[in-house]
């Protein structure tokens, strides 16, 4: 069950933030034809971006660090809809390389289609070493120690972002981090990267119109993941949305990098336990979260 809850959190975490500008396959033109730099990138290898012609200090911990060229063709790839390209861009021990990829194209694991322009990519952590990849929460659930320090041993390691911005609402742009590893010298998405999650927060749901946004919870019980759905979150000012499983302890969120409100998202997926939980939905405000839902799931 593991594999499977993993699979489908990484196409929900992919779909909400990056190849969740897919579209349906249908209309990909609104997506692709946003930002020509994307596109670029899995052709030329190149980002489409100005220079100045010049370099500092600062230029191999800035915009032409390859983790930012293969994370360009990551995300043009997501935007394509092609998911071996996706696939040959991942880290073949990764928990959602080129085995799990099929497994979504195969399982039909849903993309949200969300417009966007803007993108935009930053390197965040250079000198992301060994120890920072150790520290990823979660990791342990997917490899043993020997099997982490195999293929960490010898290669390079960096911690990327991504942002972009809907073109519906008014939530600002909304950012992902990936943990970029080179294997055999070549730089490879690895893994999506969140900071460590607080404590399960306690309480009843806030009695407030401004933050009914929850429409519902839907179960996967196969592959152990609940998915949130939300609508008019744009209008809520609030750092950050927050859903966890009282069970587990494990929490996905969301936020908008440069506005006060929330991204225009529609859902949010996270791990359950399937022989009993609770879904548990936040926002952060005033840096406090504050329960908005609860979901209780039986068997």
């Amino acid at each position: 069950m593991r594999r499977r809850r993993y699979v489908a959190r990484v196409a929900a975490t992919a779909a909400a933030a990056l190849a969740g500008c897919l579209g349906d396959g249908n209309d990909r033109d609104g997506a692709r034809g946003a930002d020509p730099s994307v596109e670029s990138a899995t052709e030329e290898g190149e980002t489409g971006e100005e220079t100045n012609g010049e370099r500092d200090a600062n230029d191999d911990a800035g915009e032409d660090h390859p983790a930012l060229e293969v994370l360009d063709a990551y995300v043009a790839a997501a935007i394509e809809g092609d998911l071996e390209a996706v696939a040959t861009r991942t880290h073949s021990a990764s928990p959602f390389g080129p085995e799990a990829i099929d497994e979504i194209g195969e399982r039909g694991l849903p993309y949200e289609s969300v417009e966007f322009e803007s993108y935009d990519r930053e390197l965040v952590d250079g000198e992301f070493d060994a120890d920072d990849v150790r520290d990823v929460p979660g990791i342990e659930s997917w490899f043993d120690a020997a099997s982490l320090e195999a293929l960490l041993e010898g290669e390079a390691a960096a911690l990327v972002e991504a942002s972009y911005e809907p073109t519906a609402g008014d939530g600002g742009r909304i950012a992902e981090r990936f943990v970029v590893l080179t294997e055999g010298g070549d730089w490879t998405v690895f893994l999506p990267y969140e900071e460590p999650t607080a404590a399960v927060p306690d309480g009843d749901p806030i009695d407030d119109e401004r933050y009914r946004i929850v429409d519902g919870v839907e179960y996967d019980s196969e592959t152990e993941m609940a998915t949130i759905r939300v609508s008019d979150a744009s209008a809520v000012e609030a750092a950050e949305l927050v859903a966890y499983s009282e069970r587990l302890g494990e929490g996905s969120r969301i936020w908008s990098a440069d506005a006060e409100t929330l991204p225009p998202t529609r859902f949010l997926a996270v791990p359950f336990d399937a022989d009993g939980d609770e879904i548990v939905v936040a926002v952060a405000v005033d840096g406090e979260e504050l329960v908005i839902h609860r979901d209780a799931y039986e068997p």
